[in-house]
């Protein structure tokens, strides 16, 4: 899909419907908001007077149509509660703590490359072959240490 999805216009439609449960009465929609099933209080949303070129009933359309009702706004508050994780708003403690060191871990890393870099120890560009990463992280902090108490 190229285009993106306007999660705001969806839900105000859902909002705006007939409330529900929509169930399936023949081939009708029936708006069920008392959940009594019974049709006397039941409001009319959708017909499904149309058949298959074979003749038969389309009730797969109207099953469709009756499940709309609940399944936009269940797939709605889904695509909320994933983005919300994705995001970092839903992360348990554990979780969000585990995110920010993995962050800071980055960080350090990036800042010992450029520092190894600067003060001679590995070449700018080099990815790889530095040899063990904890004895470079010694000599890049010896040489700071020198620079420091020079």
């Amino acid at each position: 899909m190229s285009e993106s999805i306007d999660l705001d216009a969806i839900q105000a439609r859902a909002d705006k419907a007939t409330p529900g449960p929509w169930k399936l009465w023949a081939m009708s929609v029936l708006a069920d908001p008392v959940g009594d099933s019974n049709l006397d209080t039941a409001i009319p949303v959708a017909d499904t007077f149309f058949r298959n070129a074979d003749g038969r009933p389309r009730t797969n359309d109207a099953t469709f149509i009756a499940h709309a009702r609940t399944d936009v706004p269940a797939l709605l508050a889904e695509v909320e509660r994933l983005a919300r994780i994705v995001n970092g708003y839903d992360r348990n403690p554990a979780e969000q703590r585990a995110a920010e060191l993995i962050g800071h871990a980055t960080t350090l890393n990036r800042l010992c490359w450029r520092m190894a870099v600067a003060l001679g120890e590995i070449q700018p560009g080099q990815t790889s072959a530095v040899g063990d990463p904890d004895k470079l992280l010694d000599r890049v902090l010896s040489r700071l240490a020198e620079i420091v108490d020079n």
